[in-house]
């Protein structure tokens, strides 16, 4: 889940635009809270309809027109590398516990 999440914010090319977790798999709350503290303008849980999650973008998009925080990508490992491994870790063996 994040992995991704965090390639696309170092690319200088994806960074700006707003990321958005639409996920059938990681659907706790520490997910949320993980893909939320990572940068992430918004968290859905699958299933929604198309026309529903075709609404959001809008909203997300003005949002980040209007000066929503994009996280500068780091080309040094953050300090907290550890706990996020760690955090990430947790998501992964509840998604695998839930199949």
């Amino acid at each position: 889940m994040a992995d991704i999440y965090r390639e696309w914010r170092k690319d200088e090319r994806l960074q700006n635009i707003p990321f958005v977790f639409y996920t059938a798999t990681y659907t706790d709350s520490r997910d949320e809270e993980l893909a939320l503290s990572l940068g992430a303008a918004r968290f859905v849980v699958k299933p929604l309809a198309p026309e529903a999650f075709a609404a959001l973008l809008p909203q997300v998009i003005e949002e980040r027109g209007a000066g929503w925080p994009v996280a500068p990508a780091q080309a040094q490992p953050a300090p907290e590398e550890t706990d996020y491994y760690r955090q990430y870790s947790k998501t992964l063996v509840r998604a695998f516990r839930k199949r």
